[in-house]
């Protein structure tokens, strides 16, 4: 999965220096669009990696399934039960 991951990185830096800057405007922004396609496959892709998306969730805020704990008691003392 790590190999994966570093590939799917380096095509999407590799492709950054395909866009053409100057020439965004005559595609419609095709090129950047797929490329933040890309962008975001690679970010999601480091998730999966479960060593790092364990050290992230430590190093991180909390879960939101650990806030959903005092909402439901707030909710108890708003109904009185």
């Amino acid at each position: 999965m790590v190999s994966l991951c570093i590939a799917v990185w380096i095509l999407t830096l590799d492709r950054l220096q395909a866009i053409h800057w100057k020439d965004i405007r005559k595609d419609n922004g095709i090129a950047l669009y797929v490329w933040l396609m890309m962008l975001f496959f690679s970010i999601t892709m480091i998730f999966l990696i479960k060593r790092f998306s364990i050290y992230f969730d430590t190093h991180t805020l909390t879960n939101l399934d650990e806030l959903q704990l005092p909402l439901k008691q707030l909710e108890n003392l708003e109904t009185g039960k």
